[in-house]
């Protein structure tokens, strides 16, 4: 299930231009949706939709694994190979907590954990920086129309554009899009802890 469908994309956008299927087809709408999806989860660090994601660790001992946020369900838990209901889901950090493992503290083992993650309703504020990301780069593959201006010099003539740079908390380089994404940033990088 896509953020939004090309059709949506058209409604929201609210532009004639968009409207043209024969220049912006369905096909071409939707790898901009799913080009902005790609982005919008990497750099938040969150499913906005709910996705079913399968992670496999290696681990010493006792340890955590800190999953994708906004976890719903656990469907299985393996420690290598072989299944396991020995672990614990904390709502709080939103990361499975294995407790005790079936190897001892001294050993190593994998552990592979499928579960489903993300929002069960997509924000508003992502589904409109949805719609301004696709319109951006639609419209800018068919006029040739800019990027951003960010910085504009009068004496000298000089312009400086607006490109992605994810420390710099531009990650799709629309400022708009980009100020839409960094209001639904607030969760931590994955890893074992």
């Amino acid at each position: 299930m896509p953020y939004l469908t090309a059709q949506e994309v058209r409604d929201r956008a609210r532009s004639d231009s968009l409207s043209d299927d024969d220049v912006f087809t369905d096909d071409y709408l939707e790898e901009l949706v799913e080009e902005f999806e790609d982005i919008a989860e990497r750099y938040c660090g969150v499913a906005f939709i709910p996705r079913t994601t399968t992670e496999t660790r290696d681990v010493a001992g006792a340890a955590s694994l800190i999953l994708r946020p906004r976890i719903t369900a656990v469907s299985a838990f393996t420690v290598d190979g072989i299944a396991s209901t020995v672990y614990t889901l904390t709502e709080d950090v939103e990361a499975l907590r294995i407790g005790v493992l079936p190897f001892t503290a001294h050993a190593s083992g994998s552990i592979a954990v499928a579960y489903t993650h993300g929002y069960a309703t997509i924000p508003a504020t992502i589904r409109r920086a949805c719609v301004e990301y696709v319109r951006a780069c639609a419209l800018r593959s068919d006029t040739g129309t800019g990027r951003d201006v960010i910085q504009q010099g009068f004496d000298g003539g000089s312009t400086r554009y607006s490109t992605p740079d994810w420390h710099a908390g531009r990650p799709t380089g629309y400022i708009e899009v980009d100020r839409l994404l960094n209001s639904n940033r607030d969760f931590p990088d994955q890893g074992v802890a």
